[in-house]
Order: structure tokens, then sequence, then C-alpha cells
């Protein structure tokens, strides 16, 4: 038999966070947020109904977009030949309730049960946490109780530099290369390079450039280079990045060979993903996101440049063997 708390006539259970004349509970499970609804008519004896609902919550949290199902299982506790249970059940979400359904279940003993499933669309739902309810109700007696779950909701993660406190998103398509010198100005941070090989500190990598978004942690996957092999970048794969902590950041350097002279482009593609383990998570390496870097070498000096799409473009200068960290508005073609 299914066990149950009893609404109606009943005293509420021990430790029951019900109100007067109802008991529900709420249970956490890994991976499962549990919704237990109960119902019972007012007597609890032979020829009287007594319902029972447990309905599950699939996942919490899930990623934006994401069509989670809530799972009703409508029970009737009484023992055969006692009444039916007439009920009528719905889910409400923060976008609106969903159509009533009505039913009626046999007594058994709760050997058995009617499932009836519902779904959301987190596309609806808003960032962070978001409530989602059932309502039974018992239609020959007309009690009800509603219980309500929260299921937070992520954004996808996104790859973002990091610099002196600006976010800068990198951009959703290769970039054109650079066929000039850009003109920049000075943002203050500095890096070492020099000899054959010049090495410049990059920033630091996001995986949410959003302010103030929960979002989900972020795999890189893999990275694909275009372009002029004097350029190479030292960033590594790396898994579960956090949404929004600098300091999580792996070290990375962008060097350019300067046994050469003349003016080089490099695109770099950064295959990343979700973190696998929730619902609605991006497949492995299927989102793209490019930053360029164009480095001039001359016999006396080295430029390097990190461009990004507007309104903010990164760029490192070097001069003498001293780089400069910087940050300019795009005005180069």
């Amino acid at each position: 038999m299914k066990n149950s708390s009893k609404i109606g006539r009943a005293s509420n259970p021990a430790g029951s966070n019900a109100t007067e004349g109802a008991s529900a509970s709420t249970r956490f499970l890994p991976g499962l947020v549990v919704l237990c609804l109960l119902l019972s008519g007012g007597r609890l004896v032979a020829g009287t109904e007594q319902g029972a609902l447990s309905s599950q919550v699939l996942y919490s949290p899930i990623l934006y977009g994401y069509v989670d199902t809530v799972n009703a299982q409508i029970y009737n506790n009484a023992p055969s030949g006692s009444d039916p249970l007439n009920y009528s059940i719905y889910e409400s979400t923060p976008y609106g309730n969903s159509a009533t359904v009505s039913g009626t279940e046999a007594a058994n003993g709760g050997n058995a049960y009617i499932l009836q499933q519902f779904q959301f669309d987190s596309s609806h739902l808003s960032y962070g946490n978001n409530t989602i309810g059932v309502t039974l109700t018992d239609t020959a007696n007309h009690f009800s109780i509603t219980q309500s779950a929260t299921v937070q909701v992520l954004e996808h993660a996104r790859p973002a530099f990091f610099l002196n406190g600006n976010v800068v998103q990198l951009a959703p398509q290769p970039q054109a290369p650079l066929a000039e010198n850009p003109v920049a100005d000075p943002y203050a941070f500095g890096a070492t390079g020099g000899g054959e090989m010049a090495s410049a500190v990059a920033p630091a990598i996001l995986g949410d450039p959003l302010p103030n978004t929960p979002a989900d942690s972020m795999n890189l996957d893999s990275i694909t280079s275009s372009g002029d092999s004097e350029i190479t970048i030292t960033l590594p794969d790396f898994s579960n990045l956090p949404p929004d902590d600098p300091s999580a950041s792996p070290s990375w350097n962008i060097d350019v060979a300067t046994t050469r002279t003349g003016l080089f482009n490099t695109e770099f593609e950064l295959n990343y993903s979700d973190q696998q383990n929730l619902p609605g998570a991006d497949a492995t390496g299927s989102e793209h996101a490019y930053f360029l870097v164009t480095a001039s070498v001359t016999n006396t000096n080295y430029s390097i440049w990190v461009t990004t799409p507007e309104p903010a473009s990164l760029a490192l200068l070097a001069v003498g063997g001293l780089s400069v960290l910087m940050l300019r508005k795009r005005n180069a073609v």
C-alpha cells in the first residue's frame, strides 16, 4: 500500500510542513526533485476513497531551453470495494497553468496508480529559481492540496575574456584578418617577451559573459587554429570551468615567433560545451567561439593584437621586448 499522510480530519504527522487540515512533504533525491502530494477523504473507513499522489519533477538544475517532465502518480489507498477517487489535477508554472485533467481511480489498496504527465518549457522561465507546482483535488469531497518545488534554470556556458573587471565577449564567427597594424591605447596590464619567441600573458577566461546570470560550468573540448604558424597559444583544454570566477581560469600565453618579419594573422576557434551532467547540455564540442590574433614583427620590435567583436577589442602591444595588454575600440579592417 502506498504510505500517505492524511487530509481532512486526520491529525498532522510529526515533522510535517502541513497546514491545518492538510499534510504534505517534499523530499530531494540526487538528480530528482520529488513532490509528495497527498489527499484523502474526510473519513478513513471502508467505503470511503483514500487518495494519494506522488509527483516527481525529474531534474533540477536544468539548462535554459530544456523541456522537463512532472510525473504524477495518482493512487486510491482504500481497500477494494471502497468508493472510487474522482479527482482533478493541474500543473502550475510561472508562465501559467496547464489544462485541468479529470479522472477516476478505483479503490485497490494503493497497489496500482494512474500516471498523469505534465511538462514545462524552461525557455519560458527566468534564469535562477522557479516554482513548479501540482494541485490535486478530490472532486467528491472538494479537498485539494498544492505542493511545489523549486527548479533552477541555468544559462548555457559561453566563453569570454576577463580583464581589469571588464568582460569581453568572443566572436560567434571567424574574424577577418587585419591588413595593417591597428591603433590602440594602453589599458594598464603588462607582460614580458623578447628573443626569438615573444610571449604575452593572455587574459583570464570566464564561462559566462552575462552579468548576474546563473550559468552552467564550461568545458573547453578542443581548439582549432587557422592562419600563420608564427602565432600559437598555450591554452589547455579544461573541464567544468566556473562561470563567474576569473581566478579559476587556467594561465596561458600568446606566443609569436619573431625570426621572420611581417604581419601575421591566426584565428583561434574554441570548441566548447556545457558541463555534461545536466539536462539540456550542449553536446561536446558543439559550440564555437572565435578570436583573432594579429602580430607585427619588424627588425626592432613586435606588436600583438587580440581582436574580438564590437563594442571592444583586446590588444597586446609590445615594443622592445616589453608588452602591454590593452582594451580598444575596433577601428581596423
